[in-house]
């Protein structure tokens, strides 16, 4: 075709685009193009992390508002991990309840001064405590025994309870003491008394007194009159039995003879309880725990007293 679109009418051709010359040869051969470069891994990593910590802020934001009934305060993170509540599965919060300590009880009421005989034991219980059929009462008194003794003044305590020269230093408010015994007299009997003070404090330090005695005399000889006549003792070491503090007291009348009616054991007993000493002496020629168990029994009344 010519410029006016009539065809030519000779052999002529279409002129035709001159075709490039092949792009020069690489040394080495053909290369594949070099793929896009891919962003350093480092980048990517810092995008994600910080990405998380978004929907993290973003969950803890919404756990906190809708706990808080969407106050309009504003609550962090921090602080609702602080919190002392636990949250259930419909998201309600569930508050711990503290444990509470208990007070300690009130101390008991002081026992009155006048009351104090009414715990002492009767001839009926103390021949219990011995095993036998009877015994008797044989004096009493709300009193402290009196009356001079060849046993040394710092070791009186340890012979006979209730003692005037044990007791009167101490600041007592009520005395009670019974002598329960058979008869005709075989050696075995109690002496038990009750010492009140106006609290426990001062009953305690009272026993303390007693004890420490007690325990400066142990392991000494000693004289006393029974019946007339001098009776030769031997102290035995302070113990504890159950809060009552014991010592034991052997006859020396022959030395080396056994208990009899007439060389009887003896074994002293003192306890305190509330505002009130126990005191007692338990003697028999098969004494054992009876001292021990007089001043228990005592203790137990005084405790269930109102």
């Amino acid at each position: 075709m010519d410029p006016q679109g009539r065809p030519y009418d000779d052999d002529r051709t279409v002129p035709r685009a001159p075709v490039p010359p092949p792009p020069a040869q690489v040394p080495g051969g053909w290369q594949p193009p070099a793929p896009p470069a891919k962003p350093p891994q480092n980048r990517w990593m810092w995008v994600m992390i910080a990405a998380t910590v978004v929907i993290v802020i973003a969950s803890v934001v919404v756990v906190v508002v809708s706990t808080t009934g969407g106050d309009d305060s504003t609550t962090t993170a921090s602080t609702s991990t602080t919190q002392p509540s636990t949250t259930t599965k419909a998201g309600v919060p569930k508050t711990s309840t503290p444990k509470t300590t208990e007070a300690p009880p009130p101390p008991a009421t002081p026992v009155a001064p006048d009351a104090v005989m009414g715990f002492l034991l009767s001839a009926p219980e103390v021949a219990s405590v011995y095993s036998v059929p009877a015994l008797i009462e044989k004096n009493s008194g709300t009193d402290p025994i009196g009356g001079d003794s060849p046993i040394p003044l710092e070791c009186r305590s340890a012979w006979a309870p209730a003692h005037k020269e044990t007791y009167d230093p101490t600041g007592f408010t009520g005395v009670a003491r019974k002598t329960i015994g058979d008869d005709p007299p075989t050696g075995r009997g109690v002496v038990e008394a009750v010492v009140a003070y106006p609290d426990a404090a001062a009953a305690t330090a009272a026993r303390d007194r007693v004890v420490a005695a007690w325990r400066n005399c142990q392991n000494i000889d000693f004289t006393e009159k029974l019946g007339g006549r001098d009776h030769d003792w031997k102290t035995g070491v302070v113990g504890n039995n159950d809060g009552v503090n014991i010592l034991l007291l052997f006859s020396q009348s022959p030395p080396g003879a056994p208990p009899t009616s007439d060389n009887p054991n003896c074994q002293r007993a003192i306890t305190v309880e509330r505002n009130v000493v126990v005191d007692a002496l338990g003697c028999g020629p098969g004494t054992g725990n009876q001292g021990f168990t007089v001043a228990r029994d005592i203790a137990r009344k005084v405790a269930a007293a109102p």
